[in-house]
């Protein structure tokens, strides 16, 4: 299965919220790669910004521009990217998907806001497009600052012909086209109210005849804004097989609650029937489910508070897409911005509070140790294959858990000619050390 990669103008990384944003978009959108444009991070500051992010390997255009413009990101268990070429405005990669096993040629492009300089990004697309890209799949994503279309703009001056000309031929004479996507039509927005308001797609994802051959399921998914002015792209990949449901997972801090104790003790004295180890294994399906629901009822309100926030700020983006010069729609985006931030950082404040000892050695306001703990130990409990008995490797994720199911119904449903002592059951202590 491919790996999903994506796109963001994120107007600077040097802010701790905004490395947060990236960072719950590449959790979320399940991302191997991503590329972020006008990062405002000076050269001797890029290590220490990337470090926020986490543990990915990363190419920057600082060479190019000290200002560096534009940072490719991904994770290296998943990709070989390779740069084939970089400007101030754009850097040309070829990525290799180590999970699919399939290559293509990758541009992040950030133009810049002057037109005479945008004709030489121009220049360099076309001249691309007619030599290794010619050859290769080849995908475009990024801020392009124009319009391909005059349609493309509302509010403020009227967009010309001559304003949208040259990328439009850009795009023609290199054999590009805008990419399958849904999601948001207009991808920027200045955050002005009234009759200041302005939104317009100047992001874009590009793609050339051979990536629609080699690739033509894979679609374009352009995101709310949320606490920038851009739209992220999500480049999403056809899915076939699902992750299947979430593992259950046991918090230490669970114990410190005084409903723990009796809720374990509660479910443990329920009476079921069947042999020791069917006993066993029902009672503790059984306190699994109370469990969840426990832990759902009394320790998830405040992450309940993030996510409903975010889910306002995006359906009020999503209406201004719709009516973009509503001043009412304008002023809730504000205020949903600033209620999002609120219960954001309090989240991020009530973690740092679980795991003081920890958050005092990072001496950093954000979730990156606590992230990296969790995607850790999800990464040494996850089975990304299996060889069955014919000896045939198996990746699928739906029948990996067929070949575990089938397993073990064969050596559980074998009879044995085993005894099993009559006290089993009360030799079986529910003690947990921490």
């Amino acid at each position: 299965m491919a790996y999903n990669i994506a796109a963001w103008n994120v107007r600077g990384l040097n802010n701790i919220r905004k490395a947060a944003e990236v960072r719950k978009l590449i959790q979320s959108e399940q991302l191997a790669l991503i590329g972020l444009v006008e990062t405002k991070v000076k050269a001797k500051n890029t290590r220490m910004v990337q470090r926020r992010l986490g543990d990915w390997s990363g190419v920057t255009n600082n060479t190019k521009d000290p200002r560096g413009r534009i940072w490719v990101l991904w994770d290296p268990k998943a990709f070989k990217v390779t740069v084939v070429d970089m400007t101030d405005q754009v850097i040309h990669t070829r990525v290799d998907d180590l999970g699919a096993r399939k290559h293509y040629m990758l541009s992040l492009v950030y133009a810049r806001n002057n037109k005479k300089a945008r004709s030489d990004l121009w220049k360099n697309l076309l001249n691309f497009s007619q030599g290794v890209a010619s050859l290769n799949p080849w995908i475009l994503m990024g801020d392009l600052n124009s319009c391909r279309f005059i349609s493309e703009k509302v509010g403020g001056n009227k967009l010309h012909q001559r304003d949208v000309q040259e990328l439009a031929e850009c795009i023609e004479r290199s054999g590009l086209e805008d990419i399958k996507g849904v999601g948001t039509f207009y991808t920027w927005t200045n955050r002005h109210e009234g009759d200041d308001r302005i939104l317009s797609k100047l992001d874009r994802c590009l793609i050339n005849n051979t990536w629609c051959i080699t690739f033509p399921d894979v679609e374009g998914m352009f995101l709310e804004h949320g606490v920038s002015d851009h739209s992220p792209i999500i480049l999403k990949w056809p899915h076939k097989g699902g992750d299947g449901h979430a593992p259950f997972r046991f918090f230490n801090h669970w114990l410190e609650n005084k409903e723990f104790k009796a809720l374990v003790e509660e479910t443990w004295d329920c009476a079921v029937s069947g042999n020791p180890m069917m006993k066993l294994y029902t009672k503790l399906k059984l306190l699994k489910g109370k469990l969840k629901e426990w832990s759902k009822q009394n320790f998830s309100d405040l992450h309940e508070k993030v996510v409903k926030a975010r889910e306002d700020l995006e359906r009020i983006q999503r209406e201004i897409q719709a009516h973009p010069l509503d001043i009412q729609l304008a002023s809730m985006e504000s205020s949903a911005l600033e209620e999002y931030n609120k219960v954001a950082a309090a989240e991020e404040s009530s973690l740092r509070q679980k795991s003081s000892a920890s958050w005092a050695l990072l001496g950093d306001e954000n979730t990156s140790f606590f992230h990296k703990k969790m995607q850790g130990n999800r990464a040494r409990n996850s089975v990304h294959s299996l060889v069955d008995s014919a000896q045939t490797t198996i990746t699928d994720k739906r029948e990996i858990a067929k070949l575990f199911v089938s397993y073990y119904q064969q050596v559980w449903g074998q009879r044995s000619n085993a005894t099993i002592p009559s006290d089993f059951e009360e030799q079986l202590s529910f003690e947990t050390t921490v």
